[in-house]
């Protein structure tokens, strides 16, 4: 029978319902009610006690289902990422109260009412605040993660639309006010120093993007004024980086104009180029015109010239305050007067130190409005000087490089070489070019002539067809004729005997060898070797898969081949021998692979069938002679064996006998030690 303790609790302390009359006084029924009364607390005291162990069992039972579940509900929620996490929080006190309203219809009374009820919600309590905080924190870090993948997209699609425009100025206009506002949207409540910082560093990187299209594109021009008007947003470091590059590139760009001017002039005549270059050498130089410039621009190239507003002096216009530490750095002495002499010492070495670092445009800026002005704005950079009476640091700019463009430029040491470099490569590259439209010639004289010869023309028309053809480019004509006499002559008619498989396979290693310079050096080697018109036709078709690095073409048989298949030949026959054979056998090979797969086989697959070749294989007994008496040894052969000795195929016909069929066409019946003999 199931005994429930709560009841059982209740009818303990209940007193006795029978009285005792033991006493005239009634007193012994009163002392067993006390004793009654006494022991029923006891007992009703130990009830409560096991009562209360049995709420705590069932409240910590249902206690640890709510931590594991909740918890799992938290992790599951925390794989959420960015914006699939905004309403993760949401989502939590949604299948919390699920996962507590599902405990509660599976928990026992103890649970669910009183005392057990409330120790259950104080226990959870804890849990879920604990998992409502790392929710919370968790979703502020996924929601600033989101706003900067936004962010970053925005940017990047800003980026993106500019430099399908980066020419135009309302599309870098535009692309500024869209970066500014993006910051804005994003950082706006950080407060005004983080939203400069951002606002700064989005326009800077914007600022990159587009120069950097600008330098690609070559357009060196558009590069210097973007650099200007991005320069409050760039740091020193990439303002100095792209000038040095924008200055680099546009010496280079100057130098290939010089090159390929005297390419025109006089084409592969480098001797007459070389002179004409070193000409060039004694003008007046890039930096000597800058000088000029600035002299012709500050005082007209008076030394005694004095400006009453500055103070500045002289033929350069060099401030008072400059003159003491400037004249000191081009090492005159102290107190150094302003003689004409030093003025050009003082004036050259410092315009020397800002070409140098800033380039031409960069130095004149320096030496109108000092180093600093490099870092200017654009607006700064065009407004008037003084008071408002002379030209703005640009315009200064621009009237410098305007003067060194009347100036006729020397070159260093250094852009002579360039230069001369350059004009060499344009000359290599128009020979390679030569070269190849005179092989392509070359290959399709071979082809034409070839099919007029098959096709049954006869030499006459083929004569007229080449005259036609070549025109007055007499030496194409010499080669076509060259090929129709060769096609239509003793050696290019149907049926002349063909060059032996041998002659042509040591043409071909000659030319997997390079030992031709062209197609139709090959050809003509060729010719001269006996190979008649088909073979020649053939020919024409391997030196294609020669430049193409095709078939037997495709790998570096020295190097990459030999070696792994035979090892180490030096002073080694054997091995050469085999060598020999192994190599005529794949060459055959890999024609017919690609014949068959349209594929030339990779490296690995070529080396694994050369050591197949060379694997020796037993054909029989041979007996040798021994210093007492004779004896009968193996004999062993392996493909490379036979290919090397002029043995097209072996055919064991009886014991000890084989048919043995050589590359000249004829049989021979053997055996085994014959054929060991043949193949020694």
């Amino acid at each position: 029978m199931a005994i429930d303790i709560f009841q059982v609790g209740a009818q303990l302390g209940a007193p006795a319902s029978k009285a005792s009359n033991v006493r005239y006084d009634n007193s012994g029924q009163q002392a067993v009610a006390r004793e009654s009364s006494q022991t029923g607390r006891i007992i009703q005291a130990g009830v409560e006690q096991v009562r209360e162990q049995i709420i705590r069992t069932d409240v910590l039972q249902a206690n640890n289902e709510y931590v594991k579940r909740t918890n799992d509900l938290r992790m599951q929620l925390m794989q959420k990422k960015e914006k699939g996490a905004l309403d993760i929080v949401g989502e939590y006190e949604a299948g919390e109260r699920k996962i507590r309203s599902e405990l509660m219809a599976q928990s026992p009374q103890s649970v669910k009412y009183g005392k057990g009820a409330m120790l259950f919600d104080y226990s959870t309590q804890q849990t879920d605040n604990a998992n409502r905080r790392v929710l919370g924190q968790y979703r502020a870090q996924q929601f600033e993660a989101w706003q900067n993948t936004t962010y970053e997209n925005n940017q990047n699609q800003i980026t993106t639309t500019l430099m399908q425009n980066p020419n135009d100025p309302q599309a870098l206009k535009d692309a500024v006010n869209k970066t500014i506002f993006s910051v804005e949207d994003i950082f706006g409540t950080y407060g005004e120093e983080r939203v400069e910082l951002e606002t700064n560093k989005a326009l800077g990187r914007l600022g990159t993007a587009v120069i950097k299209q600008a330098i690609v594109n070559q357009d060196y021009t558009e590069s210097k004024r973007l650099v200007r008007y991005f320069n409050d947003v760039l740091t020193p470091d990439q303002r100095n980086s792209f000038n040095y590059i924008i200055n680099q590139k546009e010496q280079l760009e100057n130098s290939y104009k010089i090159a390929q001017q005297l390419y025109q002039q006089y084409g592969n005549d480098s001797d007459a180029a070389m002179a004409a270059l070193e000409s060039m050498k004694n003008g007046t130089s890039s930096f000597d015109s800058f000088v000029n410039a600035i002299s012709g621009q500050e005082s007209g190239g008076n030394y005694d010239a004095v400006n009453a507003r500055t103070g500045a002096s002289g033929k350069y216009q060099i401030m008072p305050e400059n003159w003491p530490a400037w004249s000191k750095e081009a090492g005159l002495q102290d107190n150094a007067k302003m003689t004409p002499e030093n003025q050009e010492k003082v004036a050259r070495f410092k315009l020397k130190q800002y070409w140098d670092k800033y380039g031409p445009r960069g130095a004149a800026i320096a030496w109108y409005a000092g180093e600093g002005a490099l870092s200017y704005s654009e607006e700064a950079l065009n407004r008037k000087q003084g008071n408002g009476d002379e030209p703005s640091i640009n315009e200064y700019a621009d009237s410098i490089l305007g003067r060194m463009g009347t100036e006729s430029p020397k070159m260093s040491f250094e852009e002579g070489q360039t230069v001369s470099k350059i004009y060499k490569n344009i000359i290599k590259d128009q020979e390679e070019r030569q070269k190849k439209y005179n092989d392509l010639l070359y290959r399709k004289i071979v082809g034409d002539i070839y099919g007029m010869q098959q096709q049954g023309v006869s030499y006459e028309a083929a004569i007229d067809w080449i005259k036609s053809t070549a025109g007055l480019d007499i030496e194409t004509g010499k080669k076509m004729i060259s090929a129709a006499d060769y096609f239509y002559g003793t050696n290019g008619k149907k049926g002349s005997n063909k060059a032996s498989s041998t002659t042509v396979k040591r043409v071909n290693d000659m030319l997997g060898d390079h030992a031709f310079a062209t197609r139709e050096e090959y050809l003509e080697f060729a010719k001269e070797q006996g190979l008649n018109a088909d073979q020649i036709y053939e020919a024409n078709k391997t030196y294609d898969k020669y430049k193409e690095g095709k078939g037997e073409f495709a790998y570096d048989w020295n190097n990459d081949i030999k070696y792994q298949i035979v090892g180490d030949i030096d002073e080694n026959p054997a091995k050469e021998a085999a060598w020999i054979g192994a190599k005529a056998l794949l060459q055959e090979w890999i024609i017919s692979e690609e014949q068959k797969t349209g594929v030339t086989p990779p490296l690995y697959q070529v080396i694994e069938k050369g050591k197949e070749f060379i694997t020796k294989q037993p054909v029989g007994y041979m007996e040798t002679r021994g210093t007492f008496l004779n004896r009968n040894e193996t004999v062993e052969l392996s493909l490379a064996d036979y290919k090397r000795s002029g043995i097209e195929s072996v055919t064991e016909i009886g014991e000890d006998l084989y048919s043995v069929r050589l590359s000249n066409g004829t049989t021979e019946i053997m055996n085994a030690a014959r054929l060991y003999t043949i193949t020694r």
